[in-house]
């Protein structure tokens, strides 16, 4: 809290946590040097669930469902030639896990489909059926793959993806985005593919490194949500060097 607010403008309710946080930082930094603090395990805990030598304390499932993801996550998703291994933690995973957990059910299930490539597309369809013209219903073109919705130019499919971009643009503004940066992500989101983020910017450009893991990672890897970690960090920095308490950085 007191990273984004001088304690002028926190209530005193933040004053006191943020007082309370350093107080614990000094005892656990005074305790860690003096190798003096209580034993890890508490009194009659007679199973202790810990990944990776770290006591679990919160959801078991969550975390070894995340320690299991990110055990087979990176050959995984190599291996359907969606992310490169060696790219695999330079996405911000921590901002999909947030908004996956946090919207409703059915858009998880969609999304869910969407990456995998097992929604209702005629070329699932046809498979299952062998009945369903294997085309897309818009444009035509044969065969209507999973990411066929992503690249398609029929003009009414277009308007409703460009209308998309138009409300991310909207929301990013509402949260105080810098303009430049929200004009390189427009930009780029409007070239469907076909447009590398670098050549929207100059090597000079505060976000040409930005614009490089976006290219490595490539266009669908941003439209489904899997975005750098590098994203974040900028967005954090932008916060502090402009003192905003309203933002997009979580």
């Amino acid at each position: 809290m007191d990273r984004y607010l001088s304690r002028a403008e926190m209530t005193p309710a933040e004053i006191l946590n943020c007082d309370c946080d350093a107080l614990a930082g000094d005892a656990l930094r005074w305790a860690v040097s003096n190798d003096c603090y209580i034993n890890r395990f508490l009194p009659g805990e007679d199973i202790v669930v810990s990944v990776n030598g770290c006591k679990v304390t919160g959801s078991y499932e969550r975390a070894i469902t995340r320690h299991w993801g990110e055990k087979v996550g990176p050959a995984h998703y190599h291996a359907k030639d969606i992310i490169p291994q060696e790219l695999f933690d330079e996405v911000y995973w921590d901002g999909v896990e947030k908004v996956l957990s946090s919207c409703p059910e059915m858009f998880s299930v969609w999304a869910t489909k969407q990456v995998s490539g097992f929604f209702g597309n005629n070329h699932l369809m046809n498979h299952i059926d062998g009945h369903t013209v294997d085309a897309c219903p818009n444009c035509g073109c044969h065969p209507e793959r999973p990411q066929h919705i992503i690249f398609c130019r029929d003009p009414a499919r277009s308007a409703v993806f460009n209308s998309s971009v138009d409300k991310l643009v909207e929301w990013l503004a509402s949260q105080r985005t810098d303009a430049s940066l929200t004009l390189l992500l427009s930009e780029y989101l409007r070239g469907r593919g076909d447009v590398l983020m670098t050549s929207l910017c100059t090597p000079r450009s505060q976000y040409y490194d930005l614009a490089e893991m976006v290219d490595s990672l490539g266009f669908r890897n941003i439209l489904e949500g899997r975005i750098p970690r590098l994203f974040y960090d900028i967005r954090l920095a932008d916060i502090k060097r402009r003192h905003l308490s309203k933002h997009a950085g979580h």
